[in-house]
């Protein structure tokens, strides 16, 4: 059985179906409800207080513990879920990464190409992702969430899926909450516990018996039921970070520079939209030199319920104009005796340039300029060429980062699936578009190569040899579509093609060199000789 094959039935497992339970992908890693929210503030920062020292009787240590930042999960649901100026720049940045796809490259201990682990890996990442409740999923959907997930949350963690009868293997990879988690360090140092560290008898293991270095819904984790916690070796989980302190394990997010920015900007907009409620029609006040406080009380509770309207306002409880009853739009009404109307004009404060640099400010960490969102009447060309270079750099690091990040994923599935315990070969990672057979239409094909095929091409047309390559198979060669061509300049026949009425020798003679004509004389008297 080829190593394509055999890859193909476990990739089987990860489609749900009447398979082999015990070869499906047995994630350990959860999604608990939250039912509390209450918080111990002491465990929030019990691991800055201290640690436990080393056992007396043995070498082993009791590692810190490092609980996920607070505001994590409120970051991401405040920030990024609820509020579109930032959602939209990140949902554009993971797509501007991701665009291209994603390209994995084999090459065995010699350097030769090795097609058949390659598609082994292609046909297994095509599958391994388990999203939104699913199996099955292309990998390029958990790439091109983790640029904006990075950022919002400052830590990503994926779980490396096994299965029930082996947890070791790597069948799917499946994203969880980073604020579920605590991560378990050497004492006095920021590196996360190793599976072969020496730590004391209380702390926490796999269920294949390795230290752990996260620890998923721990005990001073509330809100999440009553289950028991759920322990990672760093084998079994993939970390990315985004803009980490020095000293720190975990990332930082972006919303933590800009929550007040865009808490501000959100009152300044609710307060425009209540200033636009209130000012929207005139502000009338009526008065009366003949009312007491009671008649004027009296009057304006009866004004309320519109017992003293005249016909001459709107419908208010018509559901075209979708007004209310009590609505004060347009009413006009008639009261007995002298009454004084003054009318006050209300105006909506200016509120534009405190809202623009609100904007400012938070697009100032947001990985895409906002000229691709909104507020961009005010710049030119001279602004957006620059951040435009910008975002591409960005965009740029982002996928050298992914590409680090996730190629030892590669490396080590090459050596599950190798016949030996270790893949003798590398792996390559890239996040472009895949290969393709014809090298003229790679976008790493050299334009200097391409020139020479081009004079190549050229010489050998104007030579006046015989063509030998029918003029659609050099367009297919050449990466266009000769019938497209036609239609777009109105070719009426290949413009390849010699007609047969000036397919002769005398046309032929016309344009062959007279070099060419004069060797041809020599071959002739040869002959004749």
């Amino acid at each position: 059985m080829s190593l394509r094959e055999s890859l193909r039935d476990r990739v089987e497992q990860l489609a749900p179906g009447d398979g082999d339970e015990t070869a499906e992908p047995d994630p350990r890693g959860e999604h608990r409800r939250v039912t509390t929210t209450e918080r111990d503030d002491e465990g929030i920062v019990s691991w800055v207080l201290g640690y436990a020292s080393p056992s007396p009787s043995t070498d082993a240590v009791s590692p810190e513990h490092r609980d996920a930042p607070v505001t994590i999960a409120s970051n991401w649901e405040n920030y990024y879920q609820d509020f579109a100026l930032t959602r939209a720049p990140l949902h554009l940045f993971d797509e501007a990464v991701i665009e291209p796809g994603y390209k994995i490259r084999v090459e065995d201990a010699s350097g030769e190409r090795d097609r058949d682990m390659e598609e082994a890996l292609d046909l297994w990442a095509s599958n391994c992702v388990i999203h939104a409740g699913e199996l099955g999923h292309d990998l390029r959907k958990l790439l091109g969430s983790l640029p904006s997930k990075r950022r919002g949350k400052g830590t990503v963690l994926i779980e490396k899926v096994g299965t029930s009868t082996d947890p070791d293997a790597m069948v799917a990879l499946m994203s969880l909450d980073p604020s579920t988690f605590k991560m378990h360090t050497r004492p006095r140092q920021p590196i996360l516990i190793q599976p072969d560290d020496a730590v004391d008898s209380n702390h926490p293991r796999t269920p294949s018996g390795k230290a752990a270095a996260y620890t998923q819904y721990h005990q001073d984790v509330p809100g999440h039921g009553e289950k028991d916690p759920i322990h990672f070796a760093t084998s079994d989980i993939l970390k990315l970070t985004y803009d980490a302190d020095d000293g720190e394990v975990w990332g930082t997010s972006v919303f933590d520079a800009i929550s007040d920015r865009i808490d501000a900007l959100r009152q300044k907009l609710k307060d425009r939209d209540f200033a636009i409620r209130q000012t929207g029609y005139p502000h009338r006040i009526y008065s009366s030199k003949n009312w007491s406080q009671d008649e004027a009380e009296a009057y304006a509770e009866a004004h309320k319920e519109g017992d003293v309207s005249s016909e001459y306002g709107p419908e208010d409880d018509d559901d075209d104009r979708g007004g209310e009853k009590n609505s004060f739009a347009g009413r006009v009404d008639f009261v007995p005796d002298e009454v004084d109307v003054q009318v006050e004009s209300g105006t909506v404060p200016n509120l534009e340039s405190a809202i623009r640099d609100d904007v400012e400010q938070i697009f100032s960490v947001m990985p895409v300029g906002k000229y691709q969102i909104a507020y961009a009447d005010d710049l030119n060309q001279f602004v957006v060429d620059p951040q435009r270079e910008q975002d591409k750099e960005a965009v740029d690091s982002e996928r050298q980062y992914l590409e680090r990040k996730f190629e030892p994923i590669f490396k080590e599935k090459a050596d599950e699936l190798a016949s030996g315990d270790q893949y003798n070969g590398t792996v390559f990672l890239t996040i472009e578009p895949p290969e393709d057979e014809n090298p003229l239409r790679r976008e790493s094909f050299p334009a200097d190569n391409l020139k020479a095929f081009a004079n190549a091409w050229k010489a050998f047309k104007s030579s006046g040899a015989e063509q030998d390559l029918p003029a659609a198979a050099f367009a297919e060669f050449a990466g266009f579509d000769l019938e497209e061509k036609q239609q777009e300049y109105d070719w009426e026949a290949d413009p390849l093609e010699i007609a047969d009425e000036d397919d002769t020798q005398e046309a032929m003679d016309e344009v062959t060199p007279d070099n060419t004509n004069d060797e041809n004389a020599e071959e002739q008297e040869d002959d004749n000789a």
